[in-house]
Protein backbone atom coordinates (compact mmCIF):
# COMPACT_ATOMS: atom_id res chain seq x y z
CA UNK A 1 0.00 0.00 0.00
CA UNK A 2 0.91 3.77 -1.01
CA UNK A 3 0.49 6.08 1.54
CA UNK A 4 0.22 9.32 -0.56
CA UNK A 5 -0.71 9.90 -4.14
CA UNK A 6 0.08 12.83 -5.59
CA UNK A 7 -1.36 13.61 -9.13
CA UNK A 8 -0.13 16.64 -11.49
CA UNK A 9 -3.62 16.65 -13.62
CA UNK A 10 -3.23 16.96 -17.59
CA UNK A 11 -4.83 19.85 -18.26
CA UNK A 12 -3.08 21.17 -21.84
CA UNK A 13 -5.88 19.98 -23.82
CA UNK A 14 -8.30 22.17 -22.06
CA UNK A 15 -5.80 25.28 -21.91
CA UNK A 16 -4.54 25.37 -25.86
CA UNK A 17 -7.77 23.05 -27.12
CA UNK A 18 -6.04 20.70 -29.82
CA UNK A 19 -2.74 22.41 -30.05
CA UNK A 20 -2.11 21.59 -26.61
CA UNK A 21 -1.81 17.68 -27.79
CA UNK A 22 1.36 18.16 -29.94
CA UNK A 23 2.63 21.79 -30.03
CA UNK A 24 2.73 22.87 -26.05
CA UNK A 25 5.52 22.28 -23.67
CA UNK A 26 4.61 20.07 -20.57
CA UNK A 27 5.67 21.44 -16.93
CA UNK A 28 7.64 19.92 -15.01
CA UNK A 29 4.93 18.66 -12.09
CA UNK A 30 7.26 21.04 -9.27
CA UNK A 31 4.30 21.19 -6.52
CA UNK A 32 3.75 17.45 -6.22
CA UNK A 33 7.76 16.96 -6.13
CA UNK A 34 8.03 19.03 -3.69
CA UNK A 35 5.44 17.82 -1.50
CA UNK A 36 6.34 14.12 -2.04
CA UNK A 37 10.00 15.31 -0.77
CA UNK A 38 8.53 16.91 2.66
CA UNK A 39 6.25 13.43 3.02
CA UNK A 40 9.21 10.78 2.57
CA UNK A 41 11.58 13.08 4.36
CA UNK A 42 8.94 12.09 6.95
CA UNK A 43 8.55 8.23 6.51
CA UNK A 44 5.75 8.17 4.26
CA UNK A 45 5.49 6.22 1.12
CA UNK A 46 4.65 8.60 -2.28
CA UNK A 47 3.73 7.93 -5.42
CA UNK A 48 3.56 10.77 -8.32
CA UNK A 49 1.39 10.44 -11.56
CA UNK A 50 2.17 13.01 -13.99
CA UNK A 51 -0.82 13.19 -16.30
CA UNK A 52 0.33 15.71 -18.60
CA UNK A 53 3.33 14.51 -19.21
CA UNK A 54 2.07 10.98 -19.85
CA UNK A 55 -0.74 12.53 -21.72
CA UNK A 56 -2.92 9.86 -19.20
CA UNK A 57 -6.94 10.72 -19.42
CA UNK A 58 -9.06 11.00 -16.28
CA UNK A 59 -9.80 6.95 -16.52
CA UNK A 60 -6.28 5.69 -16.69
CA UNK A 61 -5.15 8.12 -13.42
CA UNK A 62 -8.37 6.68 -11.62
CA UNK A 63 -6.97 3.16 -12.72
CA UNK A 64 -3.79 3.99 -11.49
CA UNK A 65 -4.79 5.73 -8.47
CA UNK A 66 -7.37 2.56 -7.64
CA UNK A 67 -3.61 0.25 -8.34
CA UNK A 68 -1.95 2.04 -5.58
CA UNK A 69 -4.58 1.64 -3.08
CA UNK A 70 -3.32 4.69 -1.60
CA UNK A 71 -4.26 5.74 2.23
CA UNK A 72 -4.94 9.49 0.40
CA UNK A 73 -4.67 11.05 -3.09
CA UNK A 74 -4.16 14.65 -3.74
CA UNK A 75 -4.60 16.20 -6.70
CA UNK A 76 -2.58 19.14 -7.64
CA UNK A 77 -3.28 21.89 -9.92
CA UNK A 78 -2.39 25.30 -11.59
CA UNK A 79 -4.06 28.76 -10.84
CA UNK A 80 -4.73 28.63 -14.92
CA UNK A 81 -6.25 25.48 -14.42
CA UNK A 82 -9.03 25.58 -11.96
CA UNK A 83 -11.13 27.27 -14.06
CA UNK A 84 -10.88 24.92 -16.42
CA UNK A 85 -11.18 21.62 -13.90
CA UNK A 86 -14.03 19.31 -13.82
CA UNK A 87 -15.63 17.12 -11.91
CA UNK A 88 -14.46 13.44 -12.09
CA UNK A 89 -16.41 10.80 -10.70
CA UNK A 90 -13.51 8.36 -11.51
CA UNK A 91 -11.95 10.01 -9.00
CA UNK A 92 -14.33 10.25 -6.05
Amino acid sequence: MTDVVLIHPNGTHGIYGPLGDELVSREQPLWPRLVAGYLIDNGASVRIIDAECEGLSPRRVADLVAGYDPRRASLSAAINLLPRLRPCPELA
